[in-house]
């Protein structure tokens, strides 16, 4: 099945949980998730969470978020063994830009975050608390006219042709912004080392999605199935299939 994670806007530490067994029609679950208190600090309550990205660690989760609190957005980190109770692990390094782990994967005996909203970057770990810079930027995006960063990274997915990043590039101003879908493909014995670049977008929103207000969720495989989604405030949850990624994903393997 699938699980979603998300926030409704609220101001607190509670992961909105909705479930799915064919990746479209989604029920609520409860309870909620609830991220722990902080180390640092005994009222969480004070931050708003969002841009949750879960991986898979051996038989635990690792969660990534951004805390806003005044004008900083730090991403943090929490772990879980059910996917309801977190307990936070802290600040991932110095990063204010949106993050994911690189699911039952290690590079030279490190976990890898890839990051970034102007560019790409990689962040290494041996533990999954203390986080260092590898390289800030192996994925670089010309900024907006608007000056907007244009990047919200979705998943990282382990598949037979490498690492894949699916993200999304935000266009447009703040009130009337549109999507679209992409990824990148790096070596696993590499994970600096990018493989294939799609520069022809996945999927691109319609324009008439501009001014609704409609938020990127996450991208994922399910089955053979890549599906994005949204959040419209109009229509709630939307999930859009990519049927034919998959096959240009293999036939990229043929490429020079």
């Amino acid at each position: 099945g699938v699980d979603l994670f998300y926030t409704s806007g609220d101001v607190g530490n509670s992961l909105h949980i909705e479930k799915s067994s064919d990746g479209f029609n989604f029920t609520k679950y409860s309870p909620d998730g609830k991220i722990g208190d902080s180390q640092d600090s005994k009222d969480t309550n004070k931050f708003n969470f969002r841009d949750f990205k879960i991986s898979a660690i051996g038989n635990k989760y690792f969660l990534t978020f951004k805390s806003k609190s005044g004008k900083r957005t730090p991403l943090m980190s929490a772990v879980s063994n059910n996917l309801i109770d977190w307990t936070w692990t802290g600040r991932v390094s110095n990063v204010c830009e949106s993050g994911v782990v690189v699911p039952n994967y290690q590079f030279n005996g490190n976990y890898e975050i890839y990051y970034g909203e102007d560019s790409i970057g990689v962040l290494l770990s041996k533990n999954l608390r203390r986080w260092e810079v590898l390289n800030p930027s192996v994925v670089s995006f010309e900024k907006t006219f608007l000056g907007s960063a244009p990047v919200v990274i979705a998943n990282v997915v382990l598949v037979d042709e490498g690492i894949l990043l699916l993200y999304f590039v935000r266009r447009g101003s703040d009130k009337y912004q549109t999507y679209l879908v992409k990824a990148a493909l790096f070596d696993r014995d590499n994970p600096l080392h990018i493989l294939r670049r799609f520069d022809e977008p996945i999927w691109e929103s319609p324009d008439d999605w501009a001014g609704e207000g409609i938020k990127p969720l996450g991208i994922i495989f399910f089955g053979e199935k890549l599906i994005s989604y949204f959040v419209s405030q109009k229509e709630g949850l939307v999930a859009i299939p990519h049927p034919y990624f998959k096959q240009k994903l293999e036939a990229s393997r043929d490429l020079p």
